[in-house]
């Protein structure tokens, strides 16, 4: 989903911003190419599906950010294609949510940072399985030299909510990200471009508002979809659950069944032992009886 529009909201307190890019011309296009057959997808050529969870928390993600950014110009996109590169449409990513402060967004259907004159301020990736690598590791390297404030990652599926969140913010001199964001007593993360924290409670994201205190709270539709993907994911660990019991307790039968059977061997292996010591003592019995007769 791609909401390609400004989002005008109010701002607590002014905030330090993304440099402009300078805007440079465009480059000299490769031989026998004029510039205009360059294309720019709407979409980065990586298509991952995403679980209902996923797309519910991503989607409550982007209503608590315009809800916290209100009356000022502030660009708000959720799964647009985000080029870095003029004249490269190879060069791509798509942040499943980008805010860039204090901005008018150029698109209409692309972020294109040349065109823009920008870099989003902060960065948003909803992990899944299928890109939980991609998103804590590759993407993390670009957005870092890309020079982008701040990147944060969720995983709905971290085994422990308190690690749930994580968030990486550039040093102004090494323009390094370094080491994750500290947490705090309840594992929410700062981000200090917006204004906001973002933690996971029990099976969902929450966004609070530092200054107030106040927690973002989904509305609508996004607040049902949110209900419905959190009973589905928890029907879904309940079934994983159950069937982990019933794999213990079949193993566990298995385990009596292989005892019983190491018994049974054992008990038979003595069985032959006496019916061989019986049949030696009988022929010996026999070897006594034939030498008397003699």
């Amino acid at each position: 989903m791609a909401r390609n529009r400004s989002i005008r909201q109010h701002v607590e307190a002014v905030r330090p911003r993304s440099p402009p890019l300078p805007r440079r011309p465009p480059p000299a296009p490769p031989p026998g190419q004029p510039p205009e057959d360059v294309h720019y997808p709407d979409s980065d050529g990586t298509f991952l599906l995403q679980n209902a969870k996923h797309n519910a928390e991503l989607l409550y993600a982007g209503q608590a950010v315009e809800q916290h950014l209100r009356d000022a110009p502030s660009t708000v996109l959720t799964d647009v294609a985000f080029y870095f590169k003029e004249g490269d449409n190879k060069a791509v990513l798509a942040p499943d949510l980008s805010v860039t402060l204090d901005h008018e967004f150029t698109g209409p259907k692309t972020y294109k940072t040349w065109v823009e004159g920008r870099l989003p301020d902060f960065i948003l990736e909803v992990v899944s399985p299928s890109s939980a690598t991609n998103d804590k590791k590759l993407k993390k390297g670009t957005y870092e030299l890309l020079g982008i404030r701040e990147y944060f990652v969720y995983d709905p599926d971290a085994e422990q909510p308190w690690v749930a969140v994580q968030g990486y913010r550039l040093d102004e001199e090494t323009k390094k990200y370094g080491q994750a964001l500290k947490r705090d007593k309840r594992g929410a993360v700062r981000s200090r471009a917006l204004g906001v924290s973002l933690r996971a409670e029990g099976s969902r994201l929450v966004v609070r508002n530092t200054r107030t205190g106040e927690d973002y709270v989904p509305t609508g539709k996004v607040r049902k979809r949110l209900e419905r993907a959190v009973a589905e994911r928890n029907a879904e660990r309940d079934r994983a659950d159950q069937l982990a019991a019933e794999r213990d307790a079949e193993r566990g039968r298995a385990d009596q069944l292989a005892a019983a059977l190491e018994d049974k061997d054992r008990e038979i292996q003595e069985l032959k032992r006496q019916m061989a010591a019986q049949e030696r003592f009988s022929l010996n019995e026999g070897s006594r009886e034939l030498g008397r007769g003699r």
